[in-house]
């Protein structure tokens, strides 16, 4: 089967995109004045998602995560979104020294890219808090709630970017 029809398959619940939403807090918009520009990919970020994405049931992952951790199952949490943002939470800073928040925003553009080749409803929150910059992904399952109220964004204490498809 391919990917393609993997998706198809597992994706009927989910909400076709078209457009996308960009929504940063006061706190990351300090941080992004503060940061030089690179348009480049550190190499460990390069292969993480050269590796790809795998799916199961209605979630998806990086394959690499998901294959490392088959221990961590779906059971173990309250919804398809957490599982998701647990296993696909990815810190930034160990796989590049330099740069680190223009590398996680290149990487967070390019993961989207990928996510709208599968056809895939999804939320891509990218965090940072001091020297910490994290970034997670999930799909958008219909039965479930946002993982981030977005009219408390601003009550964050680090900085958020969140990337997520719309109908």
């Amino acid at each position: 089967m391919t990917r393609e029809q993997r998706c198809q398959t597992c994706h009927k619940k989910r909400i076709k995109i078209s457009l996308r939403m960009i929504v940063f807090n006061k706190k990351m918009m300090i941080f992004l004045k503060r940061q030089p520009i690179s348009n480049r990919l550190s190499k460990g970020l390069a292969n993480l998602l050269k590796e790809g994405i795998t799916v199961n049931g209605q979630c998806i992952f990086f394959k690499r995560f998901y294959v490392n951790n088959p221990h961590i199952t779906l059971d173990l949490f309250d919804d398809m979104t957490a599982y998701e943002c647990f296993l696909n939470n990815v810190h930034i800073e160990d796989f590049c020294r330099k740069d680190i928040v223009s590398n996680a925003f290149i990487f967070a553009d390019r993961l989207e890219n990928i996510l709208k080749e599968m056809k895939c409803g999804y939320e891509i929150i990218l965090t940072i808090q001091r020297e910490s910059c994290v970034l997670t992904f999930h799909s958008l399952h219909e039965s479930e709630a946002d993982w981030m109220d977005l009219s408390k964004i601003d009550d964050y204490k680090c900085g958020i970017a969140l990337f997520r498809s719309q109908e």
